[in-house]
């Protein structure tokens, strides 16, 4: 008998998937209708291209990993601050630049000390759904402090200004980096056997976890269990008015110099 995939933040049958980019995101970057011919959109993943249909398209969809339940109720609040938060990041791009702070006050008004905490549960869930996703153990602190105003997380967040994508007005944007996994104090990458003993033991705290994704040009870092780098921005855990931005590049001064 095949066994069911639980729900990684109430252990549930899960029987929804959450958009791998989500899915507001893909309608501000490219409309609501399909994309096809000038308004085409291709998902690269592992060097490989894919045509999107449209932004509820299945490709850029997990695997079922969340129930109903905790995908379109449980964690709506948490999808409403990020996307007020982006609504705030497009509107206010050239002050945001200029100052490379947000202040979430400006974002939020009044509720934001509310607010900024349901985002960071948004990135968590972002988080927990890519682990979930590709088979890694989640660790136990993630799914606990979703339900809590007050929390202890090793999850680190911070944010920086992609200066590559900046440069060019014609580029539109949105996606995932690359998942990185170390054991602690280590440079080498657990293989998929260690990755199935540590979840069949129960041990997801020795993990360590580097994450990126962005929207246009801003990156939201993640950092589990690993000290951020201080060049990608001021440490956030939703605890702070003001969040600093890092600076990010991977562009040569060549490169930089063919991009229009």
């Amino acid at each position: 008998m095949e066994s069911k995939t639980c729900c990684w933040i109430c252990n549930k049958i899960a029987d929804s998937a959450e958009h791998r980019i989500k899915k507001s995101d893909l309608v501000n970057l490219y409309g609501s209708g399909s994309y096809k011919g000038e308004n085409s959109v291709v998902l690269i993943r592992g060097g490989q291209e894919s045509k999107v249909q449209g932004p509820n398209s299945k490709i850029v969809k997990y695997k079922k990993n969340l129930c109903s339940k905790c995908n379109n109720e449980f964690s709506q609040p948490f999808d409403k601050s990020y996307e007020h938060f982006i609504t705030y990041i497009r509107q206010n791009k050239d002050l945001i630049l200029k100052r490379r702070f947000i202040d979430f006050q400006d974002v939020y008004d009044d509720e934001f000390e509310v607010s900024q905490r349901n985002l960071y549960k948004y990135f968590v869930k972002s988080l927990g759904c890519r682990l979930a996703n590709d088979g890694y153990p989640i660790p136990k602190d993630l799914p606990a402090l979703l339900p809590k105003k007050q929390f202890r997380t090793r999850l680190r967040i911070t944010f920086a200004v992609s200066e590559d994508l900046l440069l060019s007005t014609e580029i539109k944007t949105a996606g995932k980096g690359n998942l990185k996994t170390f054991a602690p104090g280590s440079e080498t990458r657990p293989t998929w056997l260690e990755k199935w003993q540590a979840k069949k033991q129960g041990r997801t705290g020795p993990l360590e976890y580097q994450w990126s994704e962005n929207f246009e040009w801003l990156y939201v870092w993640y950092w589990y269990n690993i000290i951020p780098h201080g060049n990608l921005g001021s440490t956030w855990i939703a605890d702070s008015r003001y969040v600093y931005l890092g600076s990010y590049e991977i562009v040569s001064d060549e490169e930089k110099q063919k991009i229009v």
